[in-house]
């Protein structure tokens, strides 16, 4: 998981030969307007989190703050 270009969080596994691999994190993060998180995944991995192969990323407010 990535925050502003910079590693947060991350998950590794180095069993190539099959596709039965998952991983779950929970992270809290103070952000502000403009921050941006995203996962990277490096080439010619795979975390599936179904049999189809597809993958969940989601995100929750816990409470709002204000600059100010």
């Amino acid at each position: 998981m990535m925050k502003n270009g910079q590693l947060i969080a991350s998950s590794w596994e180095d069993n190539r030969e099959d596709s039965e691999d998952s991983s779950t994190q929970t992270v809290l993060l103070h952000l502000r307007r403009g921050c941006q998180v995203y996962v990277e995944l490096l080439s010619g991995r795979q975390l599936c989190g179904d049999t189809k192969g597809q993958n969940m990323f989601s995100g929750y407010l816990v409470y709002p703050f204000s600059d100010k």
